[in-house]
C-alpha cells in the first residue's frame, strides 16, 4: 500500500466539493473551501504538494479508488482520506518566569520539515533573538523540541519578554500565517548575566530593603529588582508574611 502525506496548520479545513464521476466519464473539479485558498491552486488534477502545503490541505491517501472525499495527486489516485493536523505547545518557559541573557525554549510540537521557529521580542515588538529547534516528530508528527536561546544585546535588568514558538511556514511572506503556524506566546522576565535566584520567605517585620541588606552577600539586587522579579508585589510597601519572593543571583 502506498501512503501519500501532506501536512500542514490545523486552522485549515480541507473539503472536496466535487462529485465521483461516472465510469469513464469526467473527473469533477476538485476544489478545497479554506478561505485562504487561491482557486488554482487545488482545482483539477496533479496538484503540486508544496501548493497543497501552502494552501494548508493535510491529507493522506491510503487506498485506491475508496470513498469521494478525495485530491488525486502525481502519487496517489483516489482513495480515504486522514486530515493530519499539527500543534506547538510551549513548556519551558512558564509565564512570568526569571530568564537570562540564555536560556533554554523547550515544549512539544511539529512544523514543516520538523522544524520549530522561536522568537523573543522586546517590550516594543523588537525581535531581540531568533532561534529554531527540531521537533522529535520529524516531518509529519509532534515531538519534543528544545534549543538554548541567546540574547546578543540583552535589555537592562527586570525588563518584560515576550518568547513565541511557532511551526514553520515556508509559504512566507506570501502566503499563510506570520511568523508562523500555532503561535504560542508567554512573556518571562530578564534579568541579563544572572545565575538563577534566591527564595526569600518574607517574615515578621521585614521590608524590601531589610531582604536586600540580608541577601547582600549572595547577590547584588536593588528593591526596584526585586519588585520587577514579583509580579504579586504592587505595592513596594505592602508585603505579606509568609509570601516567597524571587531574588535574582546577579554580581
Amino acid at each position: 500500500m502506498r501512503f501519500t502525506l501532506f501536512m500542514v496548520s490545523p486552522s485549515f479545513e480541507c473539503v472536496n466539493l466535487s462529485q465521483r464521476p461516472a465510469a469513464g466519464g469526467d473527473s469533477g473539479t476538485s476544489r478545497c473551501a479554506a478561505s485562504r485558498h487561491a482557486p488554482s491552486l487545488c482545482e483539477g488534477r496533479g496538484v503540486p504538494v508544496d501548493a497543497r502545503f501552502r494552501a494548508g490541505c493535510s491529507w493522506l491517501s491510503t487506498a485506491p479508488d475508496a470513498g469521494r472525499h478525495t485530491h488525486e495527486t502525481p502519487d496517489a489516485r483516489e482513495g480515504t482520506l486522514m486530515a493530519l493536523v499539527t500543534d506547538v505547545r510551549l513548556r519551558q518557559p512558564r509565564t512570568d518566569d526569571l530568564v537570562g541573557d540564555r536560556f533554554v525554549v523547550a515544549g512539544i510540537g511539529g512544523g514543516f520539515e520538523g522544524t520549530i521557529g522561536i522568537r523573543v521580542l522586546g517590550p516594543r515588538g523588537k525581535v531581540l533573538a531568533e532561534d529554531s529547534a527540531q521537533s522529535s516528530g520529524g516531518g509529519f508528527g509532534v515531538g519534543d523540541f528544545s534549543a538554548r536561546v541567546r540574547l546578543a544585546d540583552p535589555p537592562r535588568a527586570g525588563t518584560r519578554l515576550t518568547v513565541q514558538v511557532f511551526g514553520d511556514n515556508p509559504g512566507l511572506p506570501d502566503e499563510g500565517p506570520s511568523p508562523g503556524f500555532n503561535l504560542r506566546e508567554v512573556e518571562v522576565i530578564c534579568f541579563p548575566g544572572s545565575r538563577g535566584n534566591l527564595l526569600y520567605r518574607v517574615e515578621s517585620g521585614d521590608t524590601l530593603s531589610k531582604i536586600v541588606r540580608k541577601v547582600k552577600d549572595f547577590t547584588k539586587v536593588t528593591v526596584k529588582q526585586v519588585v520587577a522579579a514579583n509580579p504579586r508585589i504592587e505595592d513596594p510597601d505592602v508585603i505579606v508574611v509568609g509570601w516567597r519572593l524571587r531574588i535574582p543571583i546577579q554580581d
